[in-house]
C-alpha cells in the first residue's frame, strides 16, 4: 500500500482502528505518518448517553447551540448546554485579566460562577424560570450568530463543526473524533464566554448575583433585575466585532473593565448600573436640545426603556424603590465624579468643610499670625473647589444654603489675611487689634453684596482715626496700604472667580472712579485721598476691573457723570477762564485714563480668542471700520471715547501687521492686508485730524524702530495703489542715515565732532585746517576721534554726491597723519576717510542705499573695533573681545563668552557614585556613554539608545568596542567647549541663557562676541574659521557671523521689549560705561581671563554686575537721558519728523484745549508706555544683579520659565488621551501595527470598531492635535534635555535622538508615537508627559525653597489620576496679561502722558495663589506605558506565580513516575491544558506562607471542579503548589520531545528562526564530543535547564521592552545567565536536597561557545536523543 508506483483505479476507503482506551495498554502512543492519514471516527467501546455526533457535525456552532437551547429539558437534545458553558469556563478564566491590585478576584470569580452555573441546591426549573446559565447561553447564541453572519458575507457560507474537528492537529490532540468534536465546541464557546464574562463582571457586577433563578427562596429584587437584563436581549447588547483585536483576529486576552470617573475602578452596587446610566444618557442627550420639551418628556422616554421595565418588574415595594434609587446614585455618582466610593454622602462634606472653615476663623490672633496664615494657604484650593462649585446641580436646598454662609465666613478669613498682609505685616508701628473681632459681621453677609463692602469701607474709616494726625509720613505709608488692601478686597472677593458682583457694588465702585473729579465730585470714603496722591492709579484699578465684566455699567455711569458735568460747567466754561483750564485738563486726563483702560479690555478680549495672524487682521479691520463709521458728539460723551480706544487698538495692531507683512516677512500680503490698509488710510487721512496719523507712526517707531519705519515706507510706496500716505516725510532720491547714537557718549564726543566737522567746513572753503584737538591727548579723545571721523567723513558715502566725491577725504588722511595719534588710529582714521574698513568683509562697508538697520549695525561694530584699538596694550575689562579682533590666533584654545558647556561625564559619575559606589561609566562602539550599575561590569547585552550598536558584554567582558572608562577617559577633551559652538544661525530661534547670566546679559554678551568675531575676520578669516565649529568654507563666514548678530539683535529686542534702534543704542551706551571703566582702572581683567571655564563664569559674572544689571536695572530712565542727548540734533537725514513725532514734540499741551472736541485733545492721544508681558519680564529680570538659581525671588523664577511653565497646563489633556488610548489597547495591539498604521488609518480603524459617536472622535482628534502642538513647542528645549533609563542593569542618559525630536506629529505619523514607552517613536509620548511633569515638579521646588516649606509635604499624585486642579493652568495672554493688567496702575498727566506702576509684591502674591498654591507633586515614576500584546505570550507568567507561590524542582524518580502515567499524546495535551488553567487562578491567589504546601490535586478538584485532572495517581499524592512549574515543564518537555520524534512543529512560542536553524557538521560533532563527556545525570540536567531556558527566556515578548535578543547570543552565555537567575526559590530548592545546576558547574563551564541562540532548538533536541538513547 505504501508504494507509489502502484496506479489506483478508484478511491479505495479504509477505515483503521488504532485505540483502544479500554484495553490496558491499548492505547496507540506513535503518530499518524507518512503517505496515509487516518481519523479517530469513535471508540471502541460505547458509552452511556450518546449525542448524535452525525447531527452535530452537519451544524454550526449557532445553530447548534440554537437547537440545544430549544429543548433542554428533552433526552435528544444535542448538546448538554450547562455542562458545555462549565467546561467551556474553565478555558475562558484563564484568559480574563483583572487590575494589577486586585489578582485574587479571577479565583472568586470563578467560583462564584460554578455556583452560578451549579447551583449546590436544586430547585424546580420550569421552561418560564429565568436562570443564570439561560442568560449565558442567550448571550453566546447572539454573538455566534452575529460572527457567522460576518463570515457569510466573507466566505458565502458559516463553516459547519466537523470542518474544524476533522483538522488532523485537533484529532491528534484530543485521541478520538468525538472528543476532537467535543473539545472544538467547548474552545469555540470559551472565546465568546470570556469576553461575556469580562463585560459582564463591569465595575465587579457580578459580585452582586448571590442566586442563580429567580425562583429560589431568598431571591432579592436585585438578583431578579439581574437575571431579567440577562435575559433581555434588548437590555444587554454586545457586538462581536469588539473581541477582535486590529488585525481582525479574535482576542486572547480581555480585561475586566470599569466604568468609574476618568475609569476610576470602583464596587458597583446595583446590578448593570452602567448600561442603565448608558441608556438614560442616551435619552438625555437626544432630548436636551430641545428644551420646551425636556423636563415634560425625559421622564416618560426613561420610563419606556426596556431595562427601566424590567426594573420596575423586580421591585415589588416603596423600600425597595428607595434602596434601588440610592444604590443606583451611587454607581451614578462614582461613574461622574471624582469622589471616594466608600463614601458618598455630600453633607458630611459639607459639614467637615464648615468645621475646617469655623476652626481656621476662630484660630486667628496675634500671636499665630504666621501659622494662622500657613493654615490659609495649605487649605485654599480644597475650599475654593468646594465653594465654586455650582451647589443647584451637586447639593440639595439644606446644603446650598449651609454653602452660603460658609462661603461668607471664609471671605472674612480671607479679608483678614488680606489686611493682615498689606497693613500689619508693612506697618512700621506696633498694631494691636482683636483678630476675632475684626471684619465680624462679615460672616452674616456676602462681599458679593453691597452691605459686605460696607462693612470693609466702615472699618477703613475706623482704622484710619487711629493714625495720628500730625504724623503726615506715616499717613501717606498707611494710605497707600489701605488702599492696597481695599483693591485686594475687591479684586479677589467682590470680583471671584472673574464674575461681577451685585449692581449695586458696582455702583459704588463706580462713585468711587469718578468722585473728586468734578468741582462738585468728593470721594465720601475718602479711600484714596490719604494714598499715593495719585488719584488716577485707583481709579484705574476699578475702570479695568469693571470694564471686564460690566462694560455696560461703566458705560452707562460715565455716561451720567458727563451729562452732569456738561450741566454743571456750562456757566463756567462761559465765565471762568482760570478755573476751566484747571478743570478740563483733569477731566482730559480721566478721559485719557478712560481710553486706555478700554484699550486694556480689547486687549484682554483677544488675548482670550484664537492667536492667529488672520484672526489679528480680522480685529484690526474689525475696530477700524466701526470707529471710522461713526461721528464723534459734540461735547463729553463715552461713545466719544469709545471712538478713539477703538482707533488706538485698531492702529497699534496695525503696526504689528505691517511689521511681520512688510519688513519681517514672516507672513504673506493678503487681500485682508490691503484691505486693512484702505481702511488705515480712511482712519488716518479722512477723519480731519493728523492724531491717527501720527500716533501709527509713532507705534511703528516706539516699536520696532525707525529702520523699520523706513523700510515699510519704501514697500508701501513700491506697491500698486496710492499709498504716499503713509509716510510723514519721504523723498525717494535721498539715502537717510540712522540715528546719531555716538551722541550717548556725552559732549566731550560732541566736542571731537565739532571739531571734525569744523575741519572739513575749512577745507571745503579752501583754508587750511588746523589738526583735530591740538595739545590736548588721551584714551578717551582718541575713540571720540575716531568715531567722530567715521560719522562726518565715512557716512558721506551714502550719498551718490557727497564729501567723498571731492579731495577733502585724501586732505583728511594728511592732516591726521601729523597728529600725534596712535599709529593704530592714524591707520584706522586713513581707512575710514576711505571707507575701506571692509576689505575682507564687506559688510562693514558704507555705501549708496544702505538701509537704517545695517547702517546701526555697522556703527555698533565700528564702536567695538575703536575701543579694542584703543585699549589694546592694557589689561582692561574687554581684554576677551580685544584678543578676539585683534589676535585671534590667541583665542584658539579659549571659552568664548555665552558659549553653552557639554555634560562632564566626571562629575556626573561622581554624582551617580555617591548613591551606587560601584557604577562605572563606560562607551558604546560609537562613543555613547553609559552606566553599567550594581557590581560595575557587564553581565547582559542590549542596545545603544542613541546609535543602536550592541552595549555590555556577558560574563563580565565587553562585547566588541565596548569598554569601561577611566577617570583619565572622563576628562573632557577642552576642545569640544572652546571656540564658537553655536552652530547654524538659521537653527537658533530662541536665546536661553547660560550659566549665571541673566537672558538680557547673555544676548547683549553674545551680541559683542559676535561683532568680536566679525571684526577679527576682517584681517585673520582663517584664524576666525578655525574657532567655529562645526567647520565652515571661507565664503560663508560673513554670512554665518551676520546672521548671529541679527539673532542677538532680536532676541534683545523680544527680551526687553524695545525696539531696534532701542537696542542698539543701549549697546553703545553700554560700550562707553565699559570704556569709562577702562580709563578710571575699575574694569580690568588679563589675556588669560577665557583660558578654562571657570575663569570665563568669573568674567561673565563680573561684567554683568558692573556693565549690563546696572543699565538694564536703569533702562528707561538711560534711554531717557540718551533721546534727550540726541534731541534737537539737526540731521540732514531725513529722519527729523520721525525723531519728533517719536520723542512727541509735536504733543505739546493745548492751553486752549476744549471739551467740546475732546478728540482734537493732544493729552489723549499721548505717547504712553506699553504693558507686555515681554516687558514685565524683562522689567523684573533686569533688577538682578546675577542669575543664580539661588537668589531668585519666586516671581522671577516663575517668568523666567513662564514658556515652559505654560505648556503644563496641556498635561491633563494629554494624558487623558494616553489613558483612553491605553485603556482601549494595552496588550491588545501589537507593536507591528502600531509602526506600520499611520494616525489617520488609526482612528478610522478606532471609530468603526467600536463605533463611537462623532462627536467623541472629534475631541480624540483635538486631543491629538493638542499634542502636535505641545510637541512642537517643546523641540527646542528637548536638545539637552536627559532622562535616565534604567535597562537590565544599566543606567542609560537618554537623550532623544534629533531624527525624533525635529519630527512632527501629524496624522501621517505612525499611531506609536501616540502609546508612551521608553523606546522608537513611543518615546515622544513618554517624554511629552515627563517632560511637563518635570517642569511642574521644578517649580514646586523652587517655591518650597523660597517659601521655606518641605517640598515632601506637597501632596503626591499620581499621573493617571492627574485632573486640572493638579497642575499648573497658566496663559500668557489668557491669565497673565490680564493679572498685570490688573496689577498696573496708571497716572495720567498732562504734561508728562501716560505712566504706570506695576505691584509686583501684589503680582507675586496672586502668582502663587492663583498658579502655584494648592499644585501637587506628580509621581514622576509611575508614567502610564504602552504594552504591545504578544500573540505567543503564554497566558500565565511564571514571574506572577513565583512571586505568589515559592516554586521548588521535583525529584527526578518523580518525574518519571509522572510521566509514566501519561503515555499518549491527547493525555498530554490535556494535562497541559488543566495546568494552564490551574496555574492561570494560582496567580490570583493572595501571597501567603502555606501556600507551597497546599495540595494541588485538591486544588484542581475541589476548587476549580475539575472531574479529572488527566495528571495521575503520582500527581494526586505527591504534587504541591509549590511543584506547579517543574510539572508544567517536564509535560511540556515530554510533548515536545514527542512532536520531535514525529517530525511535528515544536516550540510554538518560539519564533521561526529558532526551529529552522541546525547545527553544521562540524559544531555537531563538537556538540556531541561534549555530551559523550557528561553522566546520565548530567546529561539529564542539561536538557531540563536548556528547555527552560528556551521556553522561558526566548519566546519575543512585546510586552517586554527590555527583553534581550538570545539570537544574537550564544547558547552559552543564555545558559550561564539563566542558571545565574534560577527560577525556583532558593529556600524551597534547598529544603527538597536537590542540586541544580550553577555558573560554576562544568556542565555549563564547558558547554561549546560557538553554538549560537538560534540553534538552542537543535541542541536541545540532540541531547534529548542521547540521552533518550542512553548514550
Amino acid at each position: 500500500m505504501q508504494d507509489p508506483t502502484i496506479r489506483k483505479e478508484f478511491i479505495v476507503c479504509v477505515l483503521l482502528v488504532i485505540q483502544l482506551p479500554n484495553i490496558k495498554g491499548g492505547c496507540f502512543i506513535g503518530f499518524q505518518s507518512g503517505k496515509w492519514q487516518s481519523v479517530h471516527i469513535d471508540d471502541i467501546n460505547q458509552e452511556d448517553n450518546r449525542r448524535d455526533l452525525k447531527r452535530i457535525c452537519q451544524l454550526t456552532y449557532a445553530e447548534l447551540l440554537e437547537q440545544s437551547h430549544r429543548r433542554p429539558f428533552q433526552e435528544n437534545a444535542l448538546l448538554d448546554t450547562v455542562q458545555v458553558i462549565k467546561n467551556s469556563l474553565c478555558i475562558s478564566q484563564t484568559k480574563i485579566k483583572d487590575l494589577d491590585t486586585m489578582p485574587w478576584h479571577g479565583l472568586k470569580r470563578f467560583n462564584h460562577l460554578m455556583d452560578l452555573i451549579l447551583p449546590k441546591t436544586r430547585v424546580h426549573i420550569t421552561p418560564d424560570t429565568l436562570t443564570f446559565a439561560d442568560g449565558i447561553v442567550n448571550v453566546l447564541l447572539s454573538l455566534q450568530k452575529q460572527k457567522e453572519n460576518e463570515m457569510v458575507k466573507v466566505m458565502g457560507q458559516a463553516p459547519k463543526i466537523a470542518r474544524e474537528a476533522c483538522d488532523p492537529v485537533n484529532v491528534r490532540r484530543a485521541g478520538t473524533f468525538r472528543r476532537s468534536v467535543a473539545r472544538c465546541i467547548e474552545t469555540r464557546f470559551a472565546v465568546v464566554l470570556t469576553y461575556v464574562i469580562a463585560y459582564m463582571d463591569t465595575n465587579q457586577n457580578l459580585d452582586l448575583l448571590t442566586r442563580s433563578t429567580s425562583q429560589d427562596d431568598g431571591t432579592t429584587w436585585a438578583d431578579i433585575f439581574f437575571l431579567k437584563v440577562l435575559n433581555n436581549s434588548q437590555c444587554l447588547i454586545l457586538n462581536y466585532k469588539n473581541l477582535l483585536t486590529s488585525e481582525g483576529k479574535e482576542s486572547s486576552l480581555f480585561y475586566v473593565g470599569y466604568t468609574g470617573y476618568q475609569d476610576r475602578p470602583f464596587q458597583a452596587q446595583m446590578p448593570f448600573s452602567w448600561i442603565l446610566f448608558e441608556h438614560i444618557d442616551k435619552v438625555y442627550r437626544r432630548l436636551a436640545d430641545d428644551k420646551q420639551v425636556f423636563t415634560s418628556e425625559v421622564a416618560k422616554v426613561v420610563a419606556t426603556l426596556s431595562i427601566m421595565k424590567d426594573l420596575e418588574d423586580s421591585v415589588t415595594s416603596e423600600e425597595e424603590r428607595r434602596e434601588a434609587c440610592r444604590l443606583y446614585l451611587h454607581d451614578f455618582i462614582c461613574m461622574t465624579c471624582q469622589c471616594d466610593t466608600d463614601n458618598v454622602r455630600q453633607m458630611c462634606d459639607v459639614l467637615a468643610l464648615q468645621g475646617v472653615v469655623k476652626d481656621i476663623s476662630t484660630t486667628c490672633s496675634s500671636r499665630n499670625k504666621n501659622r494662622w496664615m500657613s493654615r490659609i494657604d495649605a487649605a485654599t484650593p480644597q475650599i475654593s473647589t468646594m465653594l465654586k462649585t455650582d451647589g443647584n446641580i451637586r447639593y440639595g436646598r439644606q446644603c446650598v444654603e449651609l454653602l452660603a454662609s460658609i462661603r461668607n465666613e471664609w471671605n472674612r478669613v480671607l479679608a483678614l489675611k488680606m489686611f493682615h498682609e498689606e497693613v500689619i505685616v508693612k506697618s512700621e508701628t506696633q498694631i494691636d487689634l482683636n483678630m476675632k473681632k475684626v471684619f465680624k459681621s462679615l460672616s452674616k453677609c456676602s462681599l458679593r453684596d453691597v452691605q459686605g463692602l460696607i462693612v470693609i469701607e466702615e472699618f477703613i474709616k475706623a482704622f484710619q482715626k487711629t493714625i495720628p494726625v500730625t504724623d503726615r509720613q506715616l499717613m501717606e505709608h498707611f494710605g497707600r496700604c489701605l488702599d492696597n488692601f481695599y483693591m485686594r478686597v475687591v479684586s479677589q472677593l467682590c470680583f471671584a472667580d472673574n464674575s461681577p458682583p451685585s449692581d449695586a457694588v458696582i455702583d459704588k465702585l463706580l462713585t468711587h472712579m469718578t468722585s473728586g473729579i468734578s468741582e462738585t465730585g468728593v470721594d465720601v470714603v475718602r479711600t484714596f485721598s490719604t494714598g499715593t496722591g495719585k488719584e488716577t492709579i485707583a481709579k484705574s484699578f476699578f475702570l479695568q476691573l469693571l470694564l471686564r465684566t460690566r462694560g455696560d455699567l461703566v458705560k452707562r455711569h460715565i455716561e451720567s457723570f458727563f451729562g452732569k458735568t456738561r450741566t454743571c460747567f456750562m456757566n463756567q466754561i462761559k465765565g471762568m477762564v482760570s478755573l476751566k483750564s484747571k478743570q478740563t485738563t483733569r477731566l482730559l486726563e480721566f478721559c485719557s485714563m478712560v481710553v486706555k483702560c478700554i484699550e486694556d479690555s480689547y486687549t484682554s478680549q483677544l488675548s482670550e480668542h484664537s492667536q492667529s495672524f488672520t484672526h489679528y487682521v480680522t480685529e484690526a479691520r474689525k475696530k477700524l471700520t466701526w470707529a471710522s463709521q461713526q461721528t464723534f458728539k459734540p461735547g463729553l460723551h463715552y461713545s466719544n471715547l469709545e471712538i478713539i480706544a477703538n482707533k488706538q487698538f485698531g492702529l497699534k495692531m496695525t503696526s504689528t501687521i505691517l511689521q511681520k507683512c512688510f519688513v519681517a516677512k514672516t507672513e504673506e500680503v493678503s487681500e485682508d492686508i490691503m484691505a486693512l490698509l484702505s481702511v488705515t488710510k480712511g482712519v488716518c487721512k479722512e477723519g480731519g485730524s493728523d492724531y491717527p496719523h501720527k500716533y501709527l507712526i509713532r507705534n511703528v517707531c516706539d516699536r520696532y524702530g525707525i529702520s523699520s519705519y523706513q523700510c515699510l515706507t519704501k514697500s508701501l510706496t513700491s506697491l500698486e495703489g496710492d499709498f504716499s500716505w503713509f509716510p510723514l516725510y519721504y523723498n525717494a532720491d535721498e539715502n537717510p542715515e540712522c540715528e546719531h547714537r555716538y551722541l550717548v557718549c556725552g559732549p566731550d564726543y560732541l566736542k571731537a565732532r565739532n571739531q571734525i566737522k569744523t575741519m572739513i567746513l575749512r577745507l571745503l572753503q579752501n583754508q587750511d585746517a588746523a589738526s583735530p584737538y591740538p595739545g590736548v591727548e588721551g584714551k578717551m579723545q582718541n575713540i571720540y576721534l575716531a568715531l567722530a571721523v567715521h560719522r562726518e567723513v565715512t557716512f558721506s558715502y551714502l550719498q551718490r554726491t557727497g564729501l567723498h566725491q571731492s579731495g577733502i577725504p585724501r586732505m583728511i588722511r594728511e592732516i591726521f597723519k601729523r597728529t600725534n595719534l596712535a599709529q593704530t588710529i592714524k591707520t584706522h582714521i586713513a581707512d575710514l576717510v576711505s571707507n575701506e574698513t571692509g576689505k575682507s568683509m564687506t559688510y562693514l562697508n558704507i555705501r549708496e542705499g544702505l538701509d537704517l538697520h545695517h547702517q546701526g549695525i555697522i556703527c555698533l561694530l565700528e564702536h567695538l573695533y575703536v575701543l579694542c584699538l584703543v585699549f589694546k596694550d592694557s589689561n582692561s575689562f574687554i581684554s576677551p573681545l580685544i584678543q578676539i579682533v585683534l589676535e585671534p590666533e590667541s583665542m584658539l584654545l579659549s571659552y568664548f563668552p555665552t558659549m553653552p558647556q557639554e555634560v562632564d561625564y566626571k562629575q556626573m559619575l561622581a554624582e551617580i557614585q555617591r548613591a551606587d559606589p560601584s557604577a562605572t561609566f563606560n562607551v558604546c562602539p560609537n562613543g555613547h556613554p553609559y552606566i553599567i550599575a550594581d557590581c560595575g561590569r557587564p553581565w547582559y547585552t542590549t542596545n545603544c539608545p542613541e546609535c543602536g550598536e550592541t552595549i555590555g558584554g556577558k560574563h563580565h567582558r565587553f562585547e566588541g568596542s565596548n569598554k569601561k572608562l577611566t577617570e583619565s577617559d572622563l576628562e573632557k577633551d577642552p576642545s569640544i567647549d572652546q571656540g564658537h559652538v553655536l552652530g547654524d544661525p538659521s537653527l537658533s530661534s530662541s536665546s536661553r541663557a547660560v550659566r549665571n547670566l541673566t537672558p538680557v546679559t547673555s544676548s547683549m554678551l553674545r551680541l559683542f562676541t559676535h561683532a568680536a568675531l566679525l571684526l577679527g575676520a576682517e584681517k585673520y578669516p582663517q584664524h576666525v574659521l578655525r574657532m567655529i565649529k562645526p567647520s565652515l568654507v571661507s565664503g560663508e563666514l560673513q554670512t554665518f557671523l551676520v546672521g548671529h548678530l541679527k539673532n542677538d539683535l532680536d532676541h534683545l529686542h523680544k527680551g526687553l521689549d524695545r525696539s531696534h534702534d532701542d537696542v542698539l543704542l543701549l549697546c553703545h551706551y553700554a560700550l562707553d560705561v565699559i570704556s569709562q571703566g577702562c580709563i578710571t582702572g575699575s574694569l580690568r581683567s588679563s589675556k588669560k581671563t577665557l583660558r578654562s571655564p571657570e575663569a570665563r563664569t568669573t568674567w561673565e559674572n563680573n561684567i554683568q554686575s558692573s556693565v549690563f544689571c546696572r543699565i538694564t536695572k536703569d533702562l528707561t530712565g538711560i534711554l531717557q537721558r540718551c533721546r534727550e542727548d540726541m534731541k534737537g540734533e539737526d540731521e540732514a537725514s531725513g529722519t527729523s519728523l520721525e525723531l519728533k513725532a517719536l520723542l512727541e514734540q509735536d504733543f505739546r499741551i493745548d492751553n486752549n484745549a476744549c471739551l467740546e472736541n475732546v478728540q482734537e485733545s493732544c493729552i489723549l492721544w499721548k505717547r504712553h508706555a506699553r504693558i507686555s508681558v515681554e516687558g514685565f519680564i524683562a522689567d523684573v529680570l533686569s533688577n538682578r544683579m546675577s542669575g543664580k538659581q539661588d537668589s531668585r525671588t519666586l516671581l522671577e523664577h516663575f517668568i523666567s520659565k513662564l514658556e515652559k511653565i505654560e505648556l503644563v497646563k496641556y498635561l491633563p489633556d494629554i494624558l487623558d488621551l494616553q489613558r483612553t488610548l491605553l485603556n482601549r489597547f494595552k496588550r491588545r495591539m501589537d507593536k507591528r501595527d502600531a509602526k506600520t498604521m499611520n494616525i489617520r488609518q488609526f482612528l478610522e480603524e478606532m471609530k468603526a470598531r467600536f463605533y463611537l459617536e462623532e462627536n467623541y472622535m472629534n475631541g480624540i482628534k483635538k486631543q491629538i492635535d493638542l499634542c502636535s502642538e505641545v510637541w512642537e513647542k517643546m523641540s527646542e528645549y528637548l536638545k539637552d534635555y536627559g532622562l535616565v533609563v534604567n535597562k537590565k542593569g544599566y543606567t542609560i542618559k537618554r537623550i532623544v535622538p534629533a531624527s525624533i525630536r525635529m519630527s512632527p506629529i501629524t496624522y501621517e505619523s505612525p499611531v506609536e508615537v501616540l502609546f508612551p514607552s521608553f523606546d522608537g517613536l513611543g518615546l515622544c509620548a513618554f517624554v511629552l508627559v515627563e517632560f511637563l511633569i518635570r517642569t511642574q515638579n521644578e517649580l514646586l521646588q523652587e517655591y518650597c525653597r523660597i517659601s521655606k516649606f518641605r517640598y515632601e509635604e506637597i501632596p503626591l499624585v499620581s499621573p493617571k489620576d492627574i485632573t486640572y486642579s493638579n497642575v499648573i493652568t497658566v496663559d500668557k495672554n489668557v491669565h497673565f496679561l490680564p493679572l498685570l493688567l490688573s496689577n498696573c496702575k496708571y497716572e495720567v498727566d498732562a504734561e508728562q502722558g501716560q505712566s504706570f506702576e506695576y505691584d509686583k509684591e501684589g503680582i507675586e502674591r496672586q502668582v502663587k495663589d492663583q498658579f502655584i498654591s494648592g499644585r501637587s507633586r506628580i509621581d514622576i515614576k509611575n508614567i502610564p506605558t504602552m504594552m504591545y500584546r504578544s500573540e505567543t505570550a503564554e497566558t500565565w507568567s511564571y514571574r506572577r506565580l513565583t512571586e505568589v507561590v515559592p516554586q521548588a524542582p521535583m525529584t527526578g524518580a518523580l518525574k518519571d513516575l509522572i510521566l509514566a502515567d501519561l503515555r499518549t499524546i491527547p493525555q498530554l495535551y490535556q494535562a497541559i491544558d488543566n495546568l494552564d488553567m490551574t496555574i492561570s487562578l494560582l496567580c490570583c491567589l493572595p501571597e501567603q506562607t502555606d501556600n507551597p504546601e497546599q495540595s494541588l490535586f485538591k486544588f484542581m478538584t475541589k476548587t476549580l471542579r475539575m472531574p479529572n485532572t488527566e495528571l495521575g495517581q503520582e500527581v494526586e499524592r505527591s504534587c504541591k503548589f509549590k511543584h506547579v512549574l517543574s510539572l508544567w515543564l517536564v509535560l511540556s518537555m515530554k510533548k515536545d520531545f514527542f512532536l520531535h520524534q514525529n517530525n511535528q512543529e515544536t516550540f510554538p512560542c518560539l519564533e521561526m528562526k529558532y526551529k529552522t536553524a541546525k547545527l553544521d557538521r562540524k559544531k555537531k560533532a563538537k556538540y556531541e564530543c561534549f555530551l559523550n563527556t557528561l553522566t546520565k545525570a548530567q546529561q539529564r540536567q542539561l536538557t531540563e535547564a536548556l528547555y527552560e531556558c528556551i521556553v522561558i527566556r526566548f519566546p519575543n515578548d512585546e510586552t517586554d521592552d527590555e527583553q534581550l535578543d538570545y539570537s544574537n547570543m550564544s547558547v552559552s552565555n543564555s545558559l550561564y545567565g539563566h542558571v545565574s537567575a534560577p527560577i525556583y526559590d532558593e529556600r524551597q530548592t534547598r529544603m527538597a536536597a536537590i542540586t541544580l545546576l550553577d555558573e560554576d558547574d562544568e556542565t555549563i563551564l564547558n558547554f561549546p561557545p560557538e553554538i549560537e541562540g538560534t540553534m538552542a532548538v537543535s541542541a536541545w533536541s540532540i541531547a534529548m536523543e542521547w540521552f533518550q538513547s542512553g548514550k
